[in-house]
């Protein structure tokens, strides 16, 4: 997998994701190709999720946030948006966007990693299937 091109900070090279989202994603540890980090200034909005998806809508339009994977960590308030394609990815690389008063921004992630059991903050007790 290619590197994308332009400049560095539009991108997260090594991010951390709980163990719950990622399996809510469908992803695994490693390098990635579609995923990006949404995330705001300001972290006091009510409906994180919601603002999320107003600002995926503004950059890719309404018919096309239905194929989109959206999770909110809401331990370091940031939203992370699986995209189907690799090009989806690429267009809201870098994207910003106003919605109300705040100002909300995706970048691309290159790399995820998942959190020692002990420092995961989405720790459960064991679960086992029983029939």
């Amino acid at each position: 997998m290619a590197l994308p091109n332009g400049p560095v900070w539009l991108d997260r090279p090594d991010v951390v994701i709980p163990r719950a989202l990622r399996t809510y994603l469908g992803i695994n540890e490693g390098l990635q190709n579609h995923l990006c980090q949404v995330w705001s200034i300001n972290n006091d909005h009510p409906d994180h999720f919601m603002l999320t998806v107003r600002a995926l809508e503004t950059v890719i339009g309404s018919e096309d946030v239905r194929f989109c994977r959206i999770a909110f960590d809401p331990h370091q308030f940031h939203a992370f948006v699986l995209c189907p394609t690799h090009e989806m990815a690429m267009l809201l690389r870098g994207a910003s966007v106003e919605v109300g008063n705040d100002r909300i921004f995706f970048n691309y992630v290159l790399r995820v990693t998942v959190p020692p059991f002990g420092n995961d903050v989405d720790q459960h007790l064991r679960t086992r299937r029983l029939m």
